[in-house]
């Protein structure tokens, strides 16, 4: 019976993700569809015709040309699109587990992948269109289970089937090279055998670099360009950490991969057989270079989509962790203790709290405040958008957080009957926080919907007379939608003080009249330049849900001599 609960895992896996597969596209989401439907002669030339003119791919193109040719006999459409990295990711959550079997079992092969499809991060992977949640983690996946089974078998084929899920990991996106990174540290601190190292390294690192090379010898041939524009792309790597980017990762720790999987990926690190500690170090090393690298990474936006490649790898370190512990019974225990705890949470969710403009610091400054009064808005380049009321956030980590020193002081003290209920404290808590998330995620109560406040803003401008007023959006993805799209142009799209930019703005507003549309999600710093322009023009409309102002259209005429 036990064979048929991974399809039960994943059949569940799938009713969870697919309830928001009509979610409109987000900003930036929208070249894949742009993409998608370009079939010109730009569109195979690794360029994308949009209203906004003509969008070179920052990527290699593997990513872009899946998305077209899965879209190609059914259109793009939301659905159609969002199809991809949600069958990529039960894909995923199939790999994990047959990885996890091999190493450590079928039990904790099984509690992976039930974790997995339970993970409020790994649902969001799956749901946004870009590379690194559904198509990197796959190449992850398929990578470090070459490396095992050549680990097993000591057969070439599969140190080349290692490279080549290096090399195709490539041509998805350079930092597939992270991969290789992690198999060397691993190598090194478990062989600790610098010839065995070099020789093992050396075939995967030449099978993957022979394969990407086809990319950048077409892009010389085709277009020059494209390889520039990525290389010139890529995150920037400092030896002193950006002071905001260890902050940064431990906040996407804490309340994306959630304390279910980073605090019992920490723990698997003490417990367990001595032989399993090698294999451990397989997903510990997996695990360290992706947090290393954002750690010492110059990049100012939300990087969830990109961290999300460590989420195999901290499932299959939590669920080694509760199959070592855990006793049958204690399942279900931690089952029904969950579903209290997500109730407890629910009810914190419904007091009043304050909507402040969107600053990660400034979220971070009331937390340790103790100022829970204040709305926590997820988002980031490619969504998800939706909001939850800190205090829930915070009571979840501060008791999952107590009840982790709890378990860890049980341990150092060895007392293996205060372990177990130490860890049963701590799974049903942290379970219990991950499913608030997930659904806050998918249902949004009691906050608003932004998608569909976003859809019902462009149905409102399709059926505006415009004229021939120019559209100034503060949305990428509004040009999708509406009826004149050539009309439109994006301004102030990231939250910084572009004065230059609005008075240019202004300047053309003067003269020849203008619309502008400002989607107030995340919530617009009031210092913003664009509130001192909006403030020149008519108000047209607002749209408020629930109480929340998430966007306003103005008309702004142009001034008579």
């Amino acid at each position: 019976m036990k064979k048929y609960f991974i399809v039960l895992i994943i059949a569940f896996a799938f009713f969870l993700r697919a309830w928001n597969l009509n979610s409109p596209f987000y900003g930036d989401e929208t070249p894949f569809p742009y993409a998608a439907q370009d079939h010109s002669y730009h569109g195979f030339n690794f360029i994308t015709d949009t209203p906004y003119g003509v969008f070179i791919w920052t990527s290699p193109p593997l990513a872009p040309f899946t998305y077209r040719l899965f879209t190609w006999p059914l259109g793009v459409t939301h659905v159609t699109m969002r199809l991809v990295p949600l069958l990529m990711g039960l894909v995923n959550i199939w790999l994990t587990y047959v990885l996890s079997k091999k190493l450590f079992g079928q039990k904790t092969a099984l509690i992976a992948a039930a974790i997995m499809s339970l993970s409020f991060w790994h649902l969001l992977a799956s749901f946004l269109i870009e590379y690194d949640g559904p198509f990197l983690t796959f190449f992850w996946l398929l990578f470090f289970h070459s490396y095992v089974n050549y680990e097993a078998t000591k057969k070439t084929r599969w140190l080349l089937g290692t490279g080549a899920a290096l090399g195709f990991g490539l041509l998805t996106k350079l930092t597939a090279g992270l991969m290789f990174m992690a198999l060397a540290a691993y190598l090194l601190l478990s062989r600790r055998n610098i010839k065995y190292v070099i020789r093992t390294s050396a075939l995967i690192f030449f099978t993957g670099f022979a394969i990407f090379s086809i990319f950048p010898i077409l892009s010389l041939i085709i277009n020059p360009a494209y390889m520039i524009r990525i290389l010139s792309h890529s995150e920037t790597l400092s030896l002193v950490p950006y002071l905001f980017s260890p902050v940064r990762t431990f906040i996407y720790l804490v309340l994306w991969a959630t304390p279910l999987l980073a605090g019992l990926a920490f723990f698997s690190i003490f417990i367990g057989k001595k032989k399993d500690l090698q294999k451990k170090m397989l997903f510990l090393s997996w695990f360290g270079t992706v947090t290393i690298f954002y750690i010492f990474t110059k990049y100012v936006a939300a990087i969830d989509r990109y961290m999300s490649v460590m989420i195999p790898a901290l499932c299959i370190l939590a669920g080694y962790s509760i199959s070592y512990i855990f006793e049958r019974k204690d399942f279900m225990r931690a089952a029904l203790f969950s579903l209290a705890t997500l109730v407890f949470l629910n009810l914190l969710n419904f007091v009043k709290s304050q909507w402040i403009g969107h600053d990660v610091m400034g979220y971070l400054r009331n937390a340790l405040l103790l100022k829970w009064d204040f709305i926590f808005q997820f988002h980031g380049g490619t969504g998800p958008s939706f909001m939850t009321s800190f205090i829930p956030l915070g009571a979840g980590i501060v008791l999952c957080g107590i009840s982790f020193i709890y378990l860890l002081s049980a341990f150092a003290r060895k007392d293996n009957k205060q372990i177990r209920a130490g860890m049963l404290i701590f799974v049903f808590l942290s379970l219990g926080f991950n499913l608030f998330l997930v659904q806050s995620f998918i249902i949004k109560a009691p906050y608003p919907d932004v998608g569909k406040n976003s859809l019902e803003m462009i149905d409102y401008l399709n059926k505006m007379e415009w004229g021939d007023k120019k559209v100034f959006l503060t949305d990428t993805n509004f040009g999708l939608y509406l009826k004149n799209p050539e009309q439109t142009t994006v301004v102030g799209y990231f939250f910084t003080n572009k004065s230059v930019e609005m008075d240019a703005v202004k300047v053309y507003s003067d003269k020849n009249g203008a619309i502008l549309v400002i989607s107030n999600y995340p919530k617009k710093p009031l210092y913003e330049p664009l509130w001192r322009f909006a403030e020149t023009c008519r108000l047209e409309k607002e749209f408020i849900k629930k109480g929340f102002s998430l966007g306003y259209i103005y008309v702004c005429d142009k001034l008579t001599t």
